[in-house]
């Protein structure tokens, strides 16, 4: 038992001095090509296709010519795996091959920094050559995240290195995707480590910003998310750029719905929206109406928030911009709900639904899932909404905004049902997580305060009303939806003191 503790199994060591001899004859036996193609392998993560190897590894010592045929000796002595994936050869080192070849590759510093910077610009490359904008928007997703390891290698290489400021470019290129693809954390990740990079823009350093507040916002974290759109708001102005300026003011909106102020997003959001117009860019227009539609909508106006869904949702459909048109739908969906056009809103859910599957987009599915639920819910049907929405919640990213909204929307739908206990602790779940007191945490109080009188505590009912009516009108706060729970919650607290 002691030896076992000191050293394991007295063959392990010899076993892996075997193996290092074997890989020390094996590269002995290899030509200089040979030598310098595997141990620069080493930077890649999950193997790569050829034409990934002949732009990292060559160079003039290994000609781009001469890759695939030291590739095949390389497979032929076994030091390569091919494997074949959406028809395409994919090169890969087993892990213990992996290791020899990195440390090979370590011991010449400069050769190590140049192949590094190398597979960085192909990565970066590689998310460029897919346009996630465009009409076929998931294979291009598909295309990217099929490199995922490679880019994460990437990014997180260039950390503290002279390839910061490259790395933060690819974590640009790479925002669109994240976001589709709801990685908000991801995105918030690499920008916390890359946006201080030297060598930087003010331009670039504006926009990585901006999207870092933004993927914050996503993620819940208000505080830092106003911090970052003060700091890139100064490197916009530096930079004089009007398109910059335009993001940040698109991103500053969301943030000040987000904080559960819609009558202060609407002055950013619509001067953002003259500065697109002015640009003729239709597509950031388009974009601005939508969250306008947010701001108009949390603030009490939900015919006028419909319409311009609508708008937005219309310019998406002709220029084919099938992401924007998925999200677009659910916030149509949201507003007639708002109106108690159920009908209108479940058709809407319905080809959003059917373009989120073809987008291979389960976020966005299971969001307009949770819109199903509502729905289930404004016709009365309180168990088929607890079913839907606890559906909704499975593929849903806990603490981000989506999850949180859904999860009041099962408070809600449980309350109808009779189920208070369960009701209340969702409540709390998502208060204890959201610890701002921004758009979530005005939802959350109108189904605290009914749940609390059904349950009998009447003082502390009355007391969560009296603070959510103040603080709606402090901010404007009117959105239908939430107005009627208030309304609901009233009842509750009456009813009770009556009885």
């Amino acid at each position: 038992r002691l030896r076992l503790l000191a050293g394991g199994s007295r063959d392990a060591g010899t076993r892996h001095t075997s193996l290092r001899a074997a890989l020390d004859w094996s590269y002995r036996l290899l030509d200089d090509r040979g030598r310098v193609a595997l141990r620069r392998l080493a930077v890649f993560a999950g193997g790569c296709t050829l034409d990934a190897a002949e732009d990292v590894l060559s160079d003039e010592r290994l000609p781009r010519a001469d890759v695939a045929a030291v590739l095949a000796d390389l497979d032929e002595r076994n030091l390569v795996v091919v494997r074949a994936r959406d028809g395409q050869r994919r090169f890969l080192l087993l892990e213990s091959v992996h290791d020899y070849a990195e440390e090979q590759l370590t011991l010449d510093a400069r050769e190590a920094e140049l192949t590094r910077s190398r597979h960085l610009a192909w990565c970066t490359a590689h998310v460029r050559a897919h346009d996630v904008q465009g009409d076929d928007s998931a294979a291009a997703l598909d295309a990217i995240f099929a490199e995922w390891p490679n880019l994460l290698r990437a990014l997180d290489g260039a950390v503290g290195t002279e390839r910061a400021a490259d790395a933060l470019r690819l974590a640009l290129a790479l925002d669109d995707a994240w976001m589709f693809r709801g990685l908000h954390n991801q995105a918030r990740r690499h920008y916390a480590t890359l946006c201080d990079s030297p060598s930087l823009s003010d331009a670039e350093r504006a926009q990585a910003l901006s999207n870092y507040a933004f993927a914050s916002t996503l993620a819940g974290d208000h505080a830092a998310a106003g911090e970052l759109l003060d700091l890139a708001s100064r490197h916009a102005e530096k930079a004089g750029d009007a398109t910059l300026r335009m993001r940040v003011l698109y991103h500053r909106g969301i943030w000040f719905v987000e904080e559960g102020r819609p009558v202060d997003a609407l002055n950013p959001l619509r001067e953002g929206a003259r500065i697109a117009l002015a640009a003729g860019r239709e597509q950031s227009a388009s974009a601005f109406d939508d969250v306008i539609a947010t701001a108009l909508l949390y603030s009490g106006d939900a015919a006028a928030a419909a319409e311009l869904y609508s708008r937005a949702n219309a310019s998406d459909r002709r220029a084919g911009r099938t992401h924007g048109l998925v999200r677009g739908l659910v916030n149509e969906a949201t507003a007639l709900l708002s109106l108690g056009r159920i009908e209108a809103a479940q058709r809407c859910a319905d080809e959003g639904l059917e373009l989120a599957r073809a987008l291979h987009d389960p976020v966005a599915e299971s969001t307009l899932r949770a819109v199903a639920g509502q729905a289930a819910l404004t016709r009365g049907e309180s168990i088929e909404a607890v079913r839907a929405l606890r559906a909704a919640l499975t593929e849903l990213t806990p603490g981000e905004i989506d999850a949180h909204l859904c999860e009041l929307d099962l408070a809600d739908a449980l309350t109808v049902a009779g189920d208070l206990h369960a009701a209340r602790q969702a409540v709390l779940s998502v208060l204890d997580a959201s610890e701002q007191r921004g758009v979530v945490w005005l939802l959350a109080q109108p189904t605290l305060a009914e749940v609390t009188a059904r349950l009998g505590d009447l003082a502390t009912a009355a007391e969560l009303v009296a603070a959510a009516e103040q603080e709606y009108a402090a901010r404007g706060f009117g959105w239908p939806i939430a107005v009627r729970r208030l309304d609901r919650a009233r009842v509750a607290v009456a009813r009770s003191d009556g009885g």
